[in-house]
């Protein structure tokens, strides 16, 4: 994938193992990847430049959570009126009826992650 190059100018950037966040200029190829993080960013010849003058830069967040109560009962336990409560009200019923302590490890240990989901990698 090829897109125009750009540099993210003056943000606040927390670099590895550091306390504080620092100004610092990241330089992003045309592959999309981390070309150079540096005090001052040459200009770059046809680059973008996004001013984030004081602004947090971080990576792109990736939420890799799993609800393991719900790996495998979504078709077994229904929640017509789809809100938190009424979910909890139904995992409650189908967890006092049909899960013994087994049950729930056996899909804690065989969840997602071992056929390669990319909920859970």
């Amino acid at each position: 994938m090829t897109m125009q190059s750009c540099v993210l100018r003056g943000g606040r950037v927390l670099r590895t193992g550091a306390t504080r966040p620092e100004r610092l200029d990241i330089v992003i190829g045309p592959d999309g990847r981390i070309a150079m993080v540096t005090p001052s960013a040459p200009a770059a010849l046809g680059a973008q430049d996004i001013n984030l003058t004081g602004r947090l830069i971080t990576p792109g967040l990736v939420d890799a959570h799993q609800h393991l109560d719900k790996t495998r009962t979504r078709c077994e336990v229904p929640n017509p009126a789809g809100t938190l409560g009424g979910a909890i009200a139904a995992f409650r019923a189908y967890a006092e009826h049909r899960m013994a302590h087994a049950e729930i490890l056996a899909r804690a240990l065989n969840g997602p992650w071992r056929h390669a989901s990319p909920v859970a990698r």
